[in-house]
């Protein structure tokens, strides 16, 4: 005879396992229907209002962030502004489409015969303009299969030929040189890169000729491989996008959340892809500790005390942005417990001393090398603090 109490694991075994499928299917769906407009509008209002809809507003001329401040506009001062276009669309708010259609249309109306919008902070019209394109190419795609699509169809098309010209500019043999040279290094800016292509491709696919689709989605795979083929920026074993030759919270985000976008859109381009997106998510999960706190420590580029000196904090919007698209895309509400936490300012960092010692073992052994203790600063009071390994963290369903 079968005991009631082994009818009754029985019974909850296979709970668990539909409920495992369940979640299979959610994650599969999102990933295989590159439907990003519909996975957003699931999400958090909450922290779209703490990424998207906290990055400031332009002005009545469409003028945004650091090009308020005067002087030579530059194009990748804007790109932030395309944040208002998806925050609009995942809370159907029209006020916050109109803040970033502004923003997006003041950047266009100053685009020159080239198809460049001038020289950036960097001397180069191709890298600043790169970056706006990115995030614009993105967001218009997202935009072009909302429920706001109809509302902004006319203002979509009329733009068309305008990105196609941008898009040849940074398809010319010039640009390709100046952008592998200041890009190819660095994780977030080839996802930055492969991004500008590959939703290029997507937002021209019914306007400009098919070869010319094709080459900006051949692009867009140029710099998708060149960080995952190999593990060349992307380490397999921990999830890591290598930074500088280490890793860094901040960059992690912005590199991951960019990866997500991408791979919503083009599920088959990268191998595993899923699974590293989930392995990426986990890592930035362990920076979080309960309190809310991110961890800075043995940064290479961001946050106090980082490697190289660099007074940059952690851009807390987009680590925000990125656990929720994660949480969402993998079935985790732990990610969006994480992101509505990690708000303030609040950083670990280690001490110079042992950032010095570290950077002489080598960096890109990060997480090996820490020690089992070390000093650190919490907010200007001194403290012992435990290593990763044993500080408290949201990763308990990992």
């Amino acid at each position: 005879m079968i005991s009631h109490s082994l009818l009754l694991t029985n019974a909850v075994l296979h709970r668990l396992i539909a409920s495992a499928l369940l979640t299979l299917a959610v994650v599969t769906l999102w990933s295989a229907n590159a439907d990003e407009a519909s996975l957003i509008r699931t999400m958090p209002a909450e922290l779209w209002r703490e990424s998207g809809g906290s990055v400031g507003r332009p002005d009545a001329n469409g003028i945004f962030g650091q090009n308020l401040r005067g002087g030579a506009f530059v194009a990748d001062n804007q790109r932030r502004a395309m944040d208002l276009l998806l925050c609009g669309i995942a809370l159907s708010n029209d006020a916050d489409l109109a803040d970033g259609w502004r923003a997006l249309e003041a950047t266009y109306q100053r685009q020159e015969p080239t198809g460049g919008f001038g020289k950036g902070t960097n001397n180069s019209d191709v890298e600043s303009m790169s970056f706006f394109m990115s995030w614009s190419n993105h967001a218009l795609w997202v935009l072009m299969n909302s429920p706001q699509s109809a509302a902004y169809k006319d203002k979509v098309t009329s733009l068309l030929g305008k990105i196609e010209l941008a898009m040849e500019r940074m398809m010319a043999a010039d640009a390709h040189a100046a952008l592998t040279k200041a890009n190819l290094h660095s994780p977030n800016r080839s996802l930055i890169m492969a991004n500008a292509y590959g939703f290029g491709a997507l937002v021209l696919s019914k306007h400009s000729a098919k070869a010319k689709v094709e080459s900006y989605r051949q692009r867009g795979k140029f710099w998708i491989d060149n960080v995952f083929v190999k593990d060349k920026l992307f380490r397999s074993s921990d999830g890591v996008f290598t930074e500088a030759g280490g890793y860094d919270t901040s960059y992690h985000a912005v590199a991951h959340v960019l990866f997500q976008y991408y791979q919503i859109a083009f599920p088959t381009d990268i191998e595993d892809g899923l699974a590293k997106s989930l392995m990426a998510g986990q890592w930035l999960m362990k920076r979080i500790a309960a309190d809310g706190t991110i961890d800075c420590t043995y940064n290479r580029r961001s946050g106090p005390g980082n490697a190289s000196g660099d007074k940059k904090g952690s851009d807390t919007g987009t680590i925000a942005q990125c656990l929720m698209y994660w949480s969402a895309l993998h079935a985790r509400a732990d990610g969006n417990a994480a992101a509505l936490s990690a708000k303030g300012e609040k950083k670990w960092f280690a001490t110079s001393s042992l950032q010095s010692a570290h950077a002489q073992s080598g960096a890109q052994k990060a997480v090996d090398l820490r020690p089992a203790s070390h000093q650190c600063r919490h907010e200007g009071i001194v403290a012992h603090v435990r290593a990763d390994a044993d500080r408290p963290s949201r990763l308990a369903q990992a």
